[in-house]
């Protein structure tokens, strides 16, 4: 199949309905990481640049049997933290997370655990609160990025 490497994304191909184009891609409401735009009920939208590390390949063992995060990780953590700022009040409750994370090459595996651990006492307190999760795989390589959107959930009537 063709896509267009900027604005495409991999998902299975048995939900493949028809070809994807920017507009099948999320369209963020806020273009700005700000914490000081969310309001309690509201959904928070970041983009956060940089070439997100798979939580797995991101620790290396050390000959004494310890473990060390590698530096790419360390440098993705470092970019993180740069660009996202501690929320006040942190989101409260059960919510639901969509990330679009593109990788500047097609080797990653799909890994949002890393982005999820770091979004913990900035926007979450812990990444228990979310019960529903949405992780799409990207490529774009000259601009690698994690679109992250957190919003809390409706309880159903009844439950």
């Amino acid at each position: 199949f063709f896509f267009k490497q900027k604005t495409a994304y991999e998902i299975p191909k048995r939900d493949w309905s028809s070809d994807v184009c920017s507009s099948d891609l999320m369209k963020p409401p806020v273009e700005q990481n700000d914490s000081t735009i969310w309001k309690p009920g509201q959904a928070i939208v970041l983009t956060v640049y940089g070439n997100p590390v798979s939580k797995a390949n991101s620790r290396i063992k050390t000959r004494w049997g310890g473990v060390i995060k590698s530096q790419r990780a360390m440098a993705y953590i470092e970019q993180f933290n740069a660009q996202v700022g501690v929320m006040t009040p942190l989101m409260e409750g059960d919510l639901r997370i969509r990330i679009e994370i593109f990788y500047s090459s097609r080797r990653p595996d799909l890994d949002e655990s890393l982005i999820l651990d770091l979004l913990q006492g900035k926007v979450y307190q812990n990444d228990r609160q979310i019960k529903e999760k949405h992780i799409y795989w990207g490529l774009d390589r000259e601009n690698p990025r994690a679109l992250i959107v957190v919003e809390k959930m409706t309880p159903i009537a009844g439950v």
